[in-house]
């Protein structure tokens, strides 16, 4: 893949039906080829993916959106999805959610429309689990209870763990938001969740989302590595001298939507190399500015792991 030429394609609502707006790259709708919107805007995001602090979140600026747009996306918890990449393969969506929060500011003779997003927004905190699950069926079968309550807005993912496979001695009772209930259902059983792109992943703790290292996302300085990846602490908590203790490894790469949480991503550089699980990723651009990175928090992944 060569990791030039910036593209993106912003939808905020329902640009189809006349309540939303269509912004993309190249200015035209892909259905009809006509003129849309959006080759000359200028808007800047952030993304914050983390496995340890569920529901992942999003900020992107948008730059003198004219106010009859704007209009068309004043709502409660409008659907937005941006997908941003390259011309070689077209963009990737990175951040699908509900707008929690939209605020416009001066910023010199500019006007800047900054919307916070939250993934899933409204599946998480706006529907209602109400149900037991009967002994005998698994935790698993919890999980995708839960998630059907969400009314589809959510599709499944990778599901790997021993927690996952734990047998309901007695029923269980999911009352409340899917999110508390999956954050309940988690931490009883040694899970993390994480829902990127309306895609719910579930996995043991620290355990890549798959074992499967022919596609992991290799990383040199060909493939998008910037600077020099450098060991950290992976788990700060647990002394020195505890075995069970990983090491972990930040780095900095050309933005790549699919370096997400839970992903394996091997890494060829002089001074390190190996596969690694991504914990955390955040993501930056500016679409008429420098930056287009991710910065990654890694930990590293035993022989054991991938057998």
């Amino acid at each position: 893949m060569i990791l030039k030429e910036r593209v993106y394609e912003l939808t905020i609502g329902n640009y189809k039906t006349g309540n939303g707006i269509l912004l993309r790259s190249d200015g035209t709708d892909p259905e009809t080829g006509l003129f849309t919107y959006g080759s000359q805007l200028v808007f800047s995001f952030t993304r914050d993916s983390d496995n340890a602090r569920t529901p992942n979140s999003g900020e992107i600026a948008v730059y003198n959106v004219s106010r009859e747009h704007l209009k068309l996306v004043d709502g409660d918890f409008t659907e937005l999805s941006l997908s941003v990449g390259y011309a070689s393969n077209g963009p990737r969506l990175m951040v699908k959610g509900n707008v929690i929060e939209m605020s416009t500011r001066k910023n010199g003779a500019d006007r800047v429309t900054t919307f916070k997003v939250g993934e899933a927004y409204s599946a998480l905190n706006h529907k209602r689990v109400k149900g037991i699950i009967s002994a005998g069926k698994k935790v698993e079968d919890c999980i995708d209870f839960i998630r059907a309550a969400m009314d589809g807005d959510v599709s499944k993912g990778s599901y790997r763990g021993e927690g996952l496979q734990k047998t309901i001695n007695s029923g269980v009772s999911l009352h409340g938001t899917p999110r508390e209930q999956l954050t309940r259902l988690c931490k009883a059983n040694d899970l993390e969740w994480n829902i990127s792109g309306g895609v719910l992943n579930v996995t043991g703790k620290n355990m890549p989302s798959s074992k499967n290292t022919q596609n992991a996302i290799v990383l040199n300085e060909n493939t998008g590595l910037l600077d020099v990846p450098y060991f950290t602490s992976a788990e700060g908590k647990k002394l020195p001298k505890d075995k069970t203790r990983k090491r972990g490894v930040h780095f900095t790469a050309l933005l790549n939507p699919d370096l997400l949480p839970g992903a394996i991503v091997k890494i060829e550089d002089p001074d390190i190399s190996g596969f690694f699980r991504i914990n955390t990723a955040q993501f930056a651009g500016n679409y008429r500015g420098d930056s287009w990175y991710v910065d990654c928090f890694c930990s590293e992944i035993t022989a054991e792991e991938l057998v």
